[in-house]
């Protein structure tokens, strides 16, 4: 009986996805670009301390930087490994998501040649919020003269 209960939880385990009720808002950003060289990834560029809004969906994501318009991606799920959820969108990007929320790696501009992703993009500083509990300053504006 057990076993039976084993093999029926590992599949609903190993197939959890990220919570779609939740938004990811992150207040720090790091730009990486590889370095053939070496071998590895160097930053680059510190972005300090803007605003990205990072909202999946399960068959897309949107981003948006600062107050600008948010961005819609869509993207597949591929499995949770090593503790990170993964995802590839559309653009070509990869997505690692970590299952506490902390980082999320964005991986761009991949090399056909090389078999190699050039860029990358870390999301840290990350909060987490229910969609609706999103402060004033990032719901939809509606003028004076329009009553909803």
């Amino acid at each position: 009986m057990n076993k039976l209960l084993i093999l029926f939880f590992i599949p609903i385990i190993s197939f959890s996805q990220l919570d779609y009720n939740l938004k990811y808002v992150s207040s720090y950003a790091e730009f990486a670009i590889w370095n053939y060289e070496t071998n590895n990834f160097e930053f680059s560029v510190e972005a300090g301390e803007p605003k990205y809004i990072f909202s999946p969906e399960k068959d897309y994501y949107t981003m948006q930087f600062n107050n600008n318009e948010p961005v819609k991606v869509n993207w597949i799920y591929d499995g949770k490994e090593d503790g990170e959820y993964a995802y590839f969108d559309e653009l070509g990007s990869a997505i690692f998501i970590t299952d506490d929320y902390s980082e999320i790696f964005m991986y761009y501009s991949y090399n056909e040649k090389t078999s190699q992703f050039e860029q990358m993009m870390v999301l840290s500083k990350i909060i987490t919020m229910k969609r609706e509990k999103l402060s004033e300053t990032d719901k939809e504006y509606v003028p004076q003269t329009i009553k909803k």
